[in-house]
């Protein structure tokens, strides 16, 4: 897959590379714009792997269902780019497409994910990441 799922919102960049490795290789997260990534991950993130000579040989886009406008947070500012793409005001792409399908029934993007988003910024549910 070229994405990675399973992350909780919130979980930093630094606690994500203590966790995983790669026998002969470096690995660092990036921001959408390519800077090196220090502090909460967010939908949009790279996790990109470097060979031993430091070439890029691998990179993957993090996921983090219900984070649809790539901040990290799932919040109102997600249903607001759920919403825009459901009445056809502003497209998602890629990864971020993933992400707002909150409810991840493949049913494509619409308002029973601006439900989830919703149900989960105001603290009655989660949405599940794994």
């Amino acid at each position: 897959s070229k994405y990675i799922t399973g992350l909780k919102p919130g979980v930093k960049a630094s606690d994500f590379l203590g966790k995983i490795s790669a026998e002969g290789a470096t690995l660092k997260v990036v921001d959408a714009s390519g800077k090196e990534k220090t502090g909460k991950l967010a939908t949009g993130n790279k996790l990109q792997v470097y060979d031993s000579k430091n070439e890029l040989v691998k990179s993957y886009e993090i996921v983090i269902y219900g984070d649809a406008n790539g901040d990290g947070d799932i919040n109102v500012l997600d249903m607001i780019k759920v919403n825009r793409h459901i009445l056809g005001l502003g497209k998602l792409s890629g990864c971020y497409l993933t992400a707002a399908d909150a409810n991840r029934d493949n049913a494509g993007v619409n308002v029973l994910d601006m439900i989830f988003i919703n149900r989960h910024a105001l603290g009655l549910t989660t949405i599940k990441q794994d």
